[in-house]
């Protein structure tokens, strides 16, 4: 039988190559693989999408110029918040899906006006202030020097109306939580054990309310769990990838 894509999707404020070592790991097993990049980061050009809809409606019209008809999506963060997007207006394309440091909740007002103040400050300024400001807080506070400065020049290479309009799509995100319980995909769950922002009570939100979802928390990993534990973080994921070798269709 066919096996599915692997489709990545990367996390805020970074692009696809985020997913490196991953996209080594999972073609090496096998499977085919696709890591794009969100309308503005790196190779891909913006039409002004400015929702997380618009950003999966994006990615959806990739999958179909590349044939893909089943697909397994990782997403991380942002990358999350726009899989259950695509898992909820195209679920015939999703087969398995992995949430990676991510939530199934809407910013609270507090958290919607620091987006929007940063995004304001995009604006004025540009994004070079998030390089020292936001990169090191999405790792532990054991990170190598090494790994932040890759995720820095990662984050470098956005343009600066992708920046904007994606701290605006992230602000106005919908709720997922209601359609948590409906969803009837294999499913895992991977969070960083010291990640901050997306802490291990949102993953367990999610695990607890998906059927048959599997929660695996990366140790020694804040965040961005894929770089800076990749080891662990391919582990997990080609564990759960393996299941789709003898039945690559969705549960019933």
């Amino acid at each position: 039988m066919t096996l599915p894509t692997v489709v990545f999707l990367h996390a805020f404020p970074l692009r696809a190559l985020m997913w490196h070592a991953q996209m080594k790991a999972v073609g090496e097993a096998g499977f085919a693989v696709l890591a794009l990049d969100f309308p503005g980061f790196g190779a891909a050009k913006s039409s002004g999408q400015r929702t997380v809809q618009e950003f999966a409606q994006y990615i959806v019209d990739t999958l179909e110029r590349e044939r893909v008809t089943s697909a397994v999506l990782v997403g991380l963060s942002m990358g999350g918040y726009v899989a259950f997007r695509i898992l909820e207006r195209h679920a015939e394309l999703v087969c398995g899906l992995v949430l990676a440091d991510t939530k199934a909740s809407p910013d609270a007002p507090d958290a919607r006006t620091k987006r929007l103040k940063m995004a304001a400050r995009v604006e004025s300024e540009g994004t070079g202030f998030l390089q020292a400001e936001l990169i090191p807080s999405l790792f532990s506070s054991s990170v190598s020097q090494d790994v932040l400065e890759r995720a820095q020049r990662l984050a470098s290479e956005a343009a600066q109306s992708a920046v904007y309009n994606a701290l605006a799509a992230l602000a106005s995100r919908p709720d997922s939580c209601g359609m948590l319980e409906d969803i009837n995909v294999p499913t895992l769950v991977l969070v960083g054990e010291e990640d901050s922002l997306t802490p291990i009570s949102d993953a367990e939100i999610i695990a607890n309310a998906i059927p048959n979802a599997r929660l695996e928390v990366i140790r020694g990993a804040g965040h961005l769990s894929n770089l800076e534990q990749p080891q662990a973080f391919n582990a997990a994921l080609l564990e759960f990838l393996e299941g789709f070798r003898d039945a690559p269709i969705k549960l019933t």
